[in-house]
């Protein structure tokens, strides 16, 4: 009895999920209702609250379970600070996702790559500024404009339809953090 209950429990949440997202190519996440979404799944209102309260909740668990996803894979390939392999496997997380990451980055979910990067964050720094003679702040600031900079990169890369290779857009990155390594963290 578990097992059927769990098979249609997860059903249920595909269905909800490959709906919303078929929605949000159509409007905005603050236009969907739960009862168009109902019917679109072909679900009524009470399944739905049984696992979610709204749309956005549903949309959160999607962006957290990409998100999460991806940082089990990689995390062990930061303990050596390859920032080129983890550019390169987001690459390859994303284009295995294409459809899903069309859909979000398209209809302005930039915080889908903001919250990958940004999870990072505290081991990046505290790296830099250990290679640097720059202070907390500023090292951070550089953070800031790096990630920035690379998530906009990634966002391009998803708009134009993943024309490039994946090692193509972690090179580009992995370029541009040689030359701001070299100007701004490992001064020569």
């Amino acid at each position: 009895m578990v097992k059927h209950d769990d098979r249609r429990v997860k059903y249920t949440k595909l269905v909800l999920k490959e709906s919303l997202l078929q929605l949000l190519n159509e409007k905005s996440i603050l236009d969907i209702t739960v009862t168009e979404l109902c019917k679109r799944a072909d679900i009524n209102r009470n399944t739905f609250y049984t696992h979610y309260q709204s749309p956005h909740e549903l949309l959160r668990t999607i962006d957290n379970t990409f998100t999460n996803t991806f940082i089990s894979k990689v995390e062990k390939s930061m303990i050596h600070g390859n920032y080129h392999q983890l550019f390169y496997n987001l690459c390859l997380h994303l284009q295995d996702n294409k459809e899903l990451c069309l859909t979000l980055i398209c209809n302005g979910k930039r915080d889908l790559l903001t919250n990958i990067i940004s999870y990072f964050k505290e081991d990046i720094v505290e790296k830099w500024k250990q290679q640097s003679s720059m202070d907390q702040s500023k090292v951070e600031l550089l953070y800031t404009f790096v990630s920035g900079g690379s998530v906009s990169v990634l966002e391009e890369w998803i708009r134009t339809d993943f024309q490039k290779k994946p090692e193509l857009v972690a090179d580009e990155i992995k370029e541009i953090l040689v030359v701001i390594n070299k100007k701004f963290i490992n001064k020569v």
